[in-house]
């Protein structure tokens, strides 16, 4: 096939993207996903590195008018550690936004502790985490080789261990640990009978804290290259969250992002970590555990991100009854991927809802044990 086939190849493709793009909300865009993807395949014939083939289609698509809607998924990343000023602690959407896009990432890497017949979650937190589960068999995503396809200068560090994964990505004085749970703590959330916290110094949830302390063991050891960072930053979802808010100021990192968190203690514990909360209206699980428990929300200033009515906890017999709407395995509201979408929207940046579709289907490889 000539350069000139390759270019027009590359035409029909990026059409294919925006056609998919464009109607994401449609009933036919897995099809329309399917056969820009079969596109890809077919310039890789051609050119095997995906890498440029994903650029190539990223620079046809905006000479075409067509960047509104159309960006290389590894251009995102990209530009997700390019616009944010890492070197400030101060609060900034830029950096919302790429730090919720690490968070989500967390979830594509499936752990050992992720075989086939586990039996880790009662419910799953995350759209990506629930397709990678339901391969037959199960895939992982490779964020080392896919790190490396953004910048051969980033280093990916994971520690696994039985209810967190902590993923670490660095470059130069830059850290970022993502902190991944597992959903089987959700019983931790709505437990009436557990002990109630005091109020005259800081308590945290003792099943947080004791994983918190327990990770911070091994992050030193097994982690080190990412802790030495200048600008070492803390993030997570959902369980992950309340992890990284606890660790963040007692591993010497800036202020934490997070995202869905629960709450992780009382009023005095909020305050010593004060990480930048952000929540959805109608996500149930940053007001758990129960605040007559003594247990305070997550920061004492929420960010609002998305529209909607405030949930109403009293309508629900249970925490799994509202996570699991229907037999579905996770209530839309609280899935990180609705955070990341509306940080991008705040942040006006470019959060194309193929991206990490085609992360999954290009970097996924069979989980090894």
């Amino acid at each position: 096939m000539t350069d000139e086939d390759y270019q027009t190849l590359l035409v029909a493709v990026a059409d294919r993207r925006h056609l998919a793009e464009t109607n994401v909300q449609s009933s036919l865009w897995q099809n329309y996903y399917r056969k820009y993807f079969e596109g890809v395949e077919a310039l890789q014939t051609i050119k095997p590195s995906l890498a440029e083939v994903l650029d190539d289609l990223a620079r046809v698509s905006e000479a075409r008018g067509l960047s509104t809607t159309t960006a290389s998924a590894l251009r995102v990343l990209r530009e997700l550690l390019g616009r944010p000023n890492w070197n400030s602690d101060a609060q900034e959407p830029a950096k919302a936004y790429a730090l919720s896009c690490f968070a989500e990432l967390s979830y594509l890497h499936l752990s050992r502790y992720d075989v086939e017949g586990s039996d880790r979650y009662d419910f799953i937190p995350s759209e990506s985490l629930f397709e990678l589960l339901n391969a037959s068999p199960r895939i992982s995503v490779d964020l080392e080789q896919l790190f490396a396809a953004v910048d051969p200068e980033i280093r990916i560090l994971v520690l696994e261990r039985q209810l967190l994964t902590f993923v670490a990505m660095c470059r130069g004085d830059l850290a970022i640990i993502a902190v991944r749970g597992t959903a089987k703590a959700s019983e931790w959330l709505t437990n009436l009978n557990a002990e109630r916290l005091g109020t005259t110094e800081p308590q945290y949830h003792p099943g947080f804290l004791m994983e918190a302390w327990d990770g911070m063991l091994e992050l030193r050891t097994k982690l080190r290259a990412a802790l030495v960072r200048p600008n070492l930053y803390f993030t997570g979802h959902s369980l992950g969250g309340a992890i990284a808010a606890i660790l963040a100021p007692r591993m010497g990192g800036r202020t934490a992002y997070v995202f869905g968190s629960p709450r992780f203690g009382n009023a005095q514990a909020v305050e010593r970590a004060e990480p930048y909360a952000y929540v959805r209206p109608n996500d149930l699980v940053p007001h758990l555990p129960w605040d007559r428990l003594g247990y305070a929300d997550a920061a004492s200033r929420l960010h609002v991100v998305g529209s909607g009515a405030p949930v109403q906890a009293s309508a629900f017999k249970s925490l799994k009854d509202w996570l699991v709407p229907g037999g579905r395995p996770f209530a839309v509201q609280h899935d990180i991927k609705g955070y990341r979408h509306h940080l991008a929207m705040a942040a006006d940046a470019r959060s194309p809802e193929l991206a990490f579709l085609e992360l999954r289907q290009a970097y996924a490889r069979p989980l090894k044990v």
